[in-house]
């Protein structure tokens, strides 16, 4: 039987305010940060901007304050599946279900043809015109 379960998985999201905030409270040297993750000042707050934070740029980040990488991100979250996946779930079940119903009625019908002698002999009468 097929079984799927959207919200056994995790979903961790970044926190792009953790970084801005470490930037704040620590004070730093901007210059040497964006040396350090080998940056321009418009690229960064470019991608803080948009969001598009590459792994590269958040170990680096990371072995700049020190600190894991998972630092930057918010507490772990198990992830909702969409209506689309609800909705396929349900499709599966019901298929599910579907085949082993098929399942029952061809082993019904394996038995009746089984306990059943059913002459194929049949005698169809001749209409009169």
């Amino acid at each position: 039987m097929l079984s799927i379960h959207f919200y056994n998985y995790i979903y961790f999201a970044m926190n792009y305010k953790k970084i801005e905030n470490f930037t704040k409270e620590r004070k730093i040297d901007f210059a040497d940060f964006f040396l350090k993750i080998e940056m321009t000042s418009a690229g960064y707050y470019r991608m803080m901007k948009e969001k598009t934070l590459k792994v590269n740029v958040l170990e680096k980040i990371a072995a700049y304050f020190d600190v894991p990488v998972s630092t930057f991100f918010d507490e772990p979250v198990p992830a909702k599946p969409t209506d689309y996946q609800k909705k396929y779930i349900e499709c599966l079940e019901e298929n599910n279900q579907l085949q082993k119903e098929i399942s029952r009625m061809k082993d019904e019908i394996r038995n009746l043809e089984k306990n059943t002698s059913v002459s194929t002999d049949v005698h169809i009468p001749k209409l009169k015109k």
